[in-house]
C-alpha cells in the first residue's frame, strides 16, 4: 500500500525531525516542509525529486511514485540527521 508507505515516511520524518532541531519544525507543512527536509538533509530530492510523494501521495487512494526510490531518499535523509545529531 504506497499511500500507507508515504503515510509512514512521513511521520518518521517528522518525529526525526522534531526530535533533532525541536519545535522550529513542528508548523512546517506543504512547500516549507519539504525545503527544510532538502536543506537539513543537503539534498534536493525533497523539492525535486521523488520526495515531493510525500505532499500528496498519503491522502491518495493509488498514488504514483516510486517507493523504491522514497525508501531510498528517506533513509539517507534520516542517515544525515542521525549523523547531525551524535556529532
Amino acid at each position: 500500500d504506497q499511500a500507507a508507505l508515504a503515510r509512514g515516511l512521513s511521520s518518521f520524518a517528522r518525529r526525526l525531525a522534531l526530535f533533532t532541531d525541536g519545535q522550529k519544525v513542528s508548523g512546517l507543512h506543504g512547500p516549507s516542509w519539504l525545503t527544510y527536509l532538502d536543506e537539513s538533509g543537503d539534498t534536493q530530492a525533497f523539492t525535486l525529486g521523488e520526495g515531493k510523494a510525500l505532499l500528496a501521495a498519503p491522502y491518495q487512494p493509488m498514488p504514483a511514485y516510486d517507493p523504491n526510490a522514497l525508501v531510498a531518499v528517506m533513509r539517507a535523509w534520516a542517515e544525515r540527521m542521525l549523523r547531525k545529531e551524535s556529532s
